[in-house]
């Protein structure tokens, strides 16, 4: 019998400290307990999902195949985002995707995720730093935005952006009606 199993939440197991390819939320119930939420933070996409695929065959191989494995990467984004077999013959098709227990938490994040990876370019297309600014407006950013629209600025034209170098401090609120993990995995597998 298998005694590995699989962790209830999506938190790491092992201390962080020595880390910096994460964020941490803190979330403050109503009655005053706070809960730590740890998300992977990696702006390079292509380099955020080859953790998590690392992550998931070192978790798959512990948990159900239970013996030392060879992987050999067969391709990538054709069409999926790895396609891969193990030296068992085992073949393996994965997409990475995310999961979240509200959806409109999950698009807060993925904006504030927006502006701080654009944060880190001197130059933004116009259009980007429209969207932006739809996303987290800003009086001055929209008095640049009106200026340079008048101005006939093509919206995929490179701009000075205004944010880069920013540092961020978000803030956001969760829905009372959370479901449980299991509720939304149903949900999602009867989709």
């Amino acid at each position: 019998m298998n005694s590995n199993k699989p962790a209830k939440s999506f938190n790491p197991i092992q201390v962080l400290d020595d880390k910096n390819n994460y964020q941490k939320f803190i979330l403050v119930e109503k009655d005053g307990k706070a809960k730590t939420r740890i998300i992977l933070s990696i702006p390079d996409i292509e380099l955020r999902e080859q953790i998590i695929c690392n992550h998931f065959l070192s978790r798959y191989v512990q948990i159900f195949i239970e013996e030392d494995i060879g992987v050999r990467f067969i391709s990538r984004d054709k069409p999926w985002d790895f396609e891969l077999e193990l030296s068992n013959s085992e073949k393996l098709i994965i997409e990475i995707t995310a999961i979240a227990d509200e959806v409109d938490l999950f698009k807060t994040f993925k904006y504030q995720e927006r502006i701080t990876q654009k944060s880190n370019h001197e130059y933004i297309e116009f259009h980007e730093l429209v969207k932006l600014n739809t996303i987290f407006p800003s009086f001055e950013i929209e008095k640049l935005i009106s200026t340079l629209k008048q101005q006939g600025i093509n919206k995929d034209m490179l701009i000075a952006n205004p944010h880069y170098k920013s540092k961020f401090l978000f803030q956001s609120r969760i829905s009372d009606d959370l479901k449980s993990f299991n509720e939304l995995m149903i949900e999602s597998i009867r989709k």
